[in-house]
């Protein structure tokens, strides 16, 4: 069975958009240590999810950002 996506839109765009801040603020902005390499990697899971349209959690809880 293949995953159907799950994301569409404006939801989708505010992941990339979300990822990528989250990527840039552990860059350039965290402190050195853990939140240093924290932010900066889960900006790029919340960007691949933006960028593939599929979030696991939202399919977890069973929520859509996808209209029917």
């Amino acid at each position: 069975m293949a995953l159907q996506p799950n994301l569409n839109g404006i939801p989708r765009f505010g992941y990339v958009v979300a990822g990528l801040v989250m990527m840039g603020w552990g860059f350039l902005f965290a402190d050195p240590g853990f939140w240093h390499y924290a932010w900066p990697i889960v900006g790029a899971v919340v960007l691949i999810a933006g960028i593939i349209g599929f979030c696991p959690l939202l399919a977890m809880l069973g929520v859509s950002g996808k209209k029917n």
